[in-house]
C-alpha cells in the first residue's frame, strides 16, 4: 500500500512538471512566433472608457520561467476551441497569498497561445485576451 501510494505522488508530480514544462515551452515559442488574424483584447482593471479593442494578434505575455515555477501551480484541464482551433486549458494558480489567477489557452499543433485571462483572486476579469479567428 505504501509503495502504491508513493508511485501514485510521483506520478502526480511528473504529470504537474508537465504541464508546467508545455506552457514553458510555448511562452518561449511566443516569443519569436505569434498566430496572427482577429484577436479581441479586453481590459477591465484599470478601468477604461471602451474597454474592448480589436487587434491582429494576442499582447505579448512578458514571462519569466523561474518565476512562473516558483509561483504557480499548473495543470492542464483538457482542450477546448479557440478561434476553431484545438487548444489545451492551462488554469495558472498562485501557490500563496491573494494573487491573480491566469488561464492560458495552448494551440494543440502550432505550440502557441490562442488565449488568455487573468482573474482577481475574488474571481473578477480583469483582462482577456483571445484570437477569434487565425489566418
Amino acid at each position: 500500500m505504501k509503495r502504491s501510494l508513493t508511485l501514485l505522488l510521483l506520478t502526480l508530480g511528473t504529470a504537474h512538471a508537465g504541464d508546467l514544462e508545455d506552457v514553458q515551452a510555448a511562452l518561449k515559442q511566443a516569443r519569436t512566433q505569434v498566430a496572427r488574424g482577429q484577436a479581441e483584447v479586453t481590459v477591465l482593471f484599470p478601468p477604461r472608457a471602451t474597454p474592448t479593442r480589436a487587434a491582429a494578434q494576442l499582447p505579448a505575455l512578458t514571462v519569466r520561467p523561474a518565476l512562473l515555477a516558483k509561483n504557480f501551480s499548473v495543470t492542464r484541464t483538457g482542450t477546448e476551441r479557440v478561434a476553431g482551433r484545438d487548444a489545451a486549458r492551462f488554469p495558472l494558480t498562485p501557490k500563496v497569498g491573494d494573487a491573480a489567477r491566469w488561464t492560458l489557452w495552448v494551440d494543440l499543433t502550432w505550440n502557441l497561445p490562442l488565449a488568455f485571462e487573468e482573474r482577481g483572486a475574488d474571481g473578477t476579469l480583469a483582462r482577456r485576451a483571445a484570437l477569434t479567428r487565425v489566418q
